[in-house]
């Protein structure tokens, strides 16, 4: 029995599945888990020898998963309902990088539908005033993307394309989807209720993937760095 993307939902949080595999599974067989987020329990049975664990140091290019780099920035802070989202001049230059710098596209993921839509404004907004993009016939040059939208599918198929730079995005996008190239900008990181261990590895997996834009860059920033 092999079980890829053993740690993602409905997998992991149901007791009904797990009955399941190991009632098909035949007397006497194995059970392969593949993933790159094995959750606390399962880490804790590989240290404790109940479950061997075979580590794949590379992806197929023979590069690592691109290790992220932490930003502590104050001035993020969480719009009320009622007030636009303010970037911050740190968050600015980071998107500026990727996509005008180094003419790669940009992920930003965010912790809710709320600041998806605002993030994505806020930014338009900031392209247009600075004229980055004077010579690009659209003028989307980000869009948002949550499991709420019903363009979702078209958005993620315009972003693939190349149609437009920037996707902010919920962690609906986490996983099953491979871009290249592409970097990877995490807004408020620090939202631990959200954004656990596993989702911002998964996260920060969404670069890289390709021989032809095999390190890529990942940034994870939030008002402080958590322990």
């Amino acid at each position: 029995m092999i079980l890829d993307e053993v740690d993602a939902y409905p997998y992991r949080e149901s007791h009904l599945l797990h009955f399941a595999v190991k009632r098909a599974r035949k007397p006497g067989g194995k059970t392969i888990y593949l993933t790159a987020t094995p959750t606390p329990a399962m880490q804790q049975q590989a240290l404790k020898g109940e479950m061997s664990l075979a580590y794949i140091p590379a992806r197929h290019h023979g590069y690592p998963v691109p290790e992220p780099e932490l930003l502590a920035e104050g001035q993020l802070r969480y719009p009320r309902t009622s007030q636009e989202l303010v970037l911050p001049p740190t968050v600015i230059e980071l998107i500026y990088q990727s996509v005008v710098i180094d003419q790669v596209r940009l992920f930003i993921f965010v912790p809710s539908v709320r600041l998806a839509e605002q993030a994505a404004r806020a930014i338009n907004q900031v392209v247009e005033r600075d004229g980055w993009f004077e010579n690009r016939e659209s003028r989307n040059w980000a869009e948002f993307c949550h499991a709420g939208d019903p363009r979702r599918d078209q958005k993620r198929t315009g972003f693939s394309r190349g149609n437009f730079p920037i996707l902010v995005t919920t962690t609906i996008l986490e996983r099953g989807i491979t871009i290249a190239p592409v970097n990877v900008l995490v807004l408020y990181a620090d939202a631990e209720k959200i954004f656990d261990e596993g989702a911002l590895v998964q996260m920060a997996g969404r670069t890289g993937r390709t021989e032809a834009y095999p390190k890529g860059k990942v940034w994870l920033v939030g008002a402080r760095v958590s322990p």
